[in-house]
């Protein structure tokens, strides 16, 4: 009889302990993770100078990524305001979206996920487009809207 009634307090106590478990730490996990969040964004914001102009692409961004999954955007570069710079954006503008197409195709869909992984992807697309330009640097990729399918 006593096996019994250990074996059954088992049975339910065990699954309860997991759910309390589990109720403790969702809210922990929930606002640390907001907090990191939050100071990654803050520093980004921080970054920003007075100065700044936003090179926005009119069109969003549309196509399949590395694995097959459908992704939408708007993107928008920013720099700091020279008027040889917006030229040479706007002449460029399809040289530059060919180039942010391959980057994007080649990444799989986890990779527009996380900040952390998107921060990688907006830094490789920063320095790809700096690479190219003659007239300036830009000092930022936004991208806004995403839809991930």
């Amino acid at each position: 009889m006593e096996r019994k009634v250990k074996i059954a307090i088992m049975i339910i106590g065990i699954p309860i302990l997991v759910g309390l478990i589990a109720l403790t730490l969702l809210p922990a996990t929930y606002f640390l993770g907001r907090f990191i969040t939050s100071k990654e964004y803050k520093q980004e914001l921080d970054q920003i100078p007075k100065d700044q102009s936003y090179f926005r692409f009119q069109e969003p961004f549309l196509m399949n990524t590395k694995d097959s999954k459908f992704i939408k955007f708007k993107l928008a570069l920013a720099y700091k305001d020279q008027p040889a710079l917006t030229m040479e954006l706007a002449k460029r503008m399809t040289q530059i979206r060919t180039i942010l197409n391959i980057i994007i195709v080649s990444k799989t869909s986890e990779e527009f996920q996380s900040i952390e992984s998107q921060l990688s992807v907006k830094n490789e697309m920063e320095a790809t487009i700096n690479h190219l330009l003659t007239e300036g640097k830009i000092t930022g990729v936004i991208i806004s809207d995403m839809e991930i399918k």
